[in-house]
């Protein structure tokens, strides 16, 4: 239930200022990843390992990304990437048994791609998709209602991040 409530506030926060907190954007992707992911590969660890690990990755990206805006976006990127691409898979209901990494991985590149590539754009994209895919995973709705939400959030978030954007 905590974990639901701190999707959510991540969701709309990723929604409406990922671009322009780019840290938090890459403090919070690190914390899903950690969350998500690393129970694939520590099998049987406690919840309070898991959210320590979350909470030192979140310092680590927040860290990189003051002090090399490059290479900690760069990072945030691919884990974004991977989470959007893990998350899309997994919302079609998609199931994989082959080698989940890979699929995480070649979503990982294109999102280090696109970070490196459409600087201001690939974060307004890629957090937007984030935080849309936060918020919707924790709703319960119906397949079809869960689709028209994660649309809806996307397009308010990316609308929402570019004024900001624009604005600037």
């Amino acid at each position: 239930m905590y974990l639901d409530i701190v999707y959510i506030i991540l969701g709309i926060v990723l929604l409406m200022l990922g671009r322009k907190l780019f840290w938090l954007f890459a403090g919070a992707i690190a914390f899903i990843f950690a969350v998500e992911f690393i129970p694939l590969f520590l099998h049987g660890q406690s919840q309070h390992v898991i959210w320590i690990i979350a909470l030192v990755l979140s310092i680590i990206a927040v860290i990189l990304s003051f002090v090399t805006q490059k290479i900690g976006l760069g990072v945030a990127g691919f884990m974004a990437g991977g989470y959007v691409a893990m998350s899309i898979v997994n919302e079609l209901g998609v199931t994989i048994s082959w080698l989940p990494w890979v699929l995480f991985a070649a979503g990982g590149i294109i999102g280090l791609v696109l970070t490196t590539v459409l600087f201001n754009w690939a974060l307004i994209l890629l957090s937007s998709l984030s935080g849309a895919f936060l918020i919707v995973q924790v709703m319960g709705f119906s397949l079809h209602l869960t689709k028209i939400l994660f649309i809806l959030l996307v397009a308010i978030g990316i609308v929402a991040q570019a004024a900001v954007t624009k604005s600037n």
